[in-house]
């Protein structure tokens, strides 16, 4: 009689015990969790799929709101995640391929204004985008003109209209500064009282909310890469070196860099090229202008090394394409978040022919109605080019 008994207590407990490891396995995976080790990792994507390679920051909290550093998660080589290419084909005549031009927004009339560059020789024509249509009108300005030029910079400031500073005309580095009026369809010299930068080329710039001109960096004549920052007036008419104040470590003098305004109030700069390097990847803030600013630098990892690549953008601010480390053109984009800084590396994707070449001299603007960045022009290895394309982030 007790041994039957014992075996049926035998199988009730082993029963139990396996219900409890049911129970044990079932809550792991509902959790989440596994009790033993991870499997494998796997992909369902397409082989076009490349992995993601981001960098953070948190914005500051400080009384004078600046960024904090933006930490690339590992170095900037590395692709992340795809966007998406589309082929433009604008109507109308197309401008001649070229790269070195500024292609600037009217944001009340939703134009694109395309100016200079270097084709076959440096350029002075101006061209009209429309961004709702797509399509190209070539203008013909009454009056002077501003000499032909290549690696300028470009804004569009309310009550001037398009504002044309600097640049490269043939072996010459020019200190103009000019102002395009598309209600009289003419051009005009702006005069300035005071001191102004040197003659420049390869800055970048920006428009920053109280309508001021920034740029920063450069070269002057002779070759020489710059540091430093002048802002522009268009009230007084008049240029103001920004002070920097000692103490701190400041970006190496360049040309062709990214620069954009953050929402924290900051100039952020990415990029360009030094006498020591072609390409850099480092990410700069200067903070606290009005006072003195502070060079403040980001990320403890080097962001892809990029000069001279398409930059614009507003929700998120993107670096398409430029020059390598190699000196050679990429075929990849950097987008940031203006908050935070935020940096996630965005590969290509897809066959041939379905995105622009890799290319360095291009330019970018932002189309926020369709949702959108549009490229045009460059430099790749097969030569200049005048294609239009769109370009959706992920």
């Amino acid at each position: 009689m007790n041994g039957p008994k014992r075996a049926v207590g035998g199988r009730a407990l082993a029963a139990a015990l396996l219900l409890v490891a049911a129970l044990v396995l079932i809550l792991a995976v509902g959790t989440g969790r596994n009790p033993v080790s991870p499997p494998p990792s796997s992909s369902t994507g397409t082989a076009s799929t490349v992995p993601s390679t981001t960098a953070s920051a948190s914005a500051s909290s400080s009384e004078s709101p600046s960024p904090t550093s933006a930490t690339p998660s590992t170095p900037g080589d590395s692709p992340a995640a795809s966007v998406t290419w589309t082929k433009v084909t604008p109507s109308g005549p197309v401008p001649a391929p070229r790269e070195g031009q500024t292609w600037t927004v009217d944001p009340s009339s939703a134009v694109a204004y395309l100016f200079g560059g270097r084709g076959s020789a440096d350029l002075n024509d101006l061209w009209a985008y429309d961004l709702t249509a797509d399509g190209w009108t070539r203008l013909a300005p009454k009056g002077a003109l501003p000499a032909a030029r290549a690696d300028h910079v470009a804004a569009w400031i309310d009550g001037l209209g398009l504002v044309v500073a600097g640049g490269r005309s043939g072996s010459k580095v020019l200190d103009d500064l000019w102002a395009y009026d598309p209600s009289a369809n003419a051009w005009r010299t702006l005069a300035t009282s005071g001191p102004r930068p040197a003659a420049f080329a390869g800055s970048c710039a920006v428009v920053t909310p109280d309508g001021r001109l920034w740029i920063t960096g450069g070269r002057t004549t002779g070759g020489t890469y710059v540091a430093a920052t002048w802002a522009y007036d268009p009230g007084p008419s008049t240029w103001t070196k920004q002070i920097v104040l000692g103490g701190n470590p400041q970006p190496a003098p360049r040309d062709g860099a990214a620069c954009w305004w953050t929402s924290d109030g900051a100039l952020a700069v990415y990029g360009g090229r030094s006498a020591a390097a072609p390409a850099l990847g480092d990410l700069w803030t200067f903070d606290n202008a009005a006072k003195g600013g502070t060079w403040t630098p980001h990320g403890s990892a080097p962001l892809p090394p990029r000069a001279r690549a398409a930059v614009g953008g507003s929700n998120a601010i993107v670096a398409v394409g430029g020059l390598g480390a190699d000196g050679k053109p990429r075929a990849d984009a950097t987008s940031f978040d203006p908050r935070t800084l935020a940096a996630t590396t965005l590969g290509t994707s897809g066959t041939a022919g379905s995105a622009p070449e890799a290319s360095s001299g291009a330019s970018l603007v932002d189309d926020p109605e369709s949702e959108r960045e549009l490229v045009f022009g460059g430099r790749g290895s097969s030569g200049l080019s005048s294609e239009v394309w769109a370009l959706t982030l992920p």
